[in-house]
């Protein structure tokens, strides 16, 4: 089995032009992890990580209902490229489970629970 470096899932809150105070929250931190090569499409691979399949492309636009996990990659992916340290940098979660928005109310809840 080969490695790959997941990239961290973090959400940003009140990220916008102008407002000083933002919310980050880390849902899953950046780790090695080891993969299996499954196969190879137009655009995009497949690899296995701990049973589930996760799609890996270059293109930030890329949609589908078939995956729960998928991620941009610097370059379009293939099976060699992945296999060569540092050729294959994934830069950020397009799709993951745990990726949702929360409103502002919501926030503002959880935030008052805490302090």
């Amino acid at each position: 089995m080969s490695r790959i470096l997941l990239p961290e899932l973090r959400l940003s809150y009140f990220d916008k032009v102008g407002v000083k105070n933002t919310v980050h929250q880390l849902v899953v931190e950046q780790t090695f992890v080891d993969y299996f090569f499954q196969n190879s499409f137009r655009g995009y691979v497949i690899v296995f990580v701990k049973g589930n399949p996760i799609c890996i492309t270059s293109n930030k636009d890329f949609e589908s209902a078939n995956f729960d996990y998928i991620l941009l990659s610097n370059k379009k992916p293939t099976e060699q490229t992945l296999g060569i340290d540092g050729e294959i940098i994934l830069k950020r979660w397009l799709k993951h489970p745990l990726k949702r928005e929360y409103s502002n109310v919501r926030l503002q809840t959880k935030l008052d629970t805490l302090g």
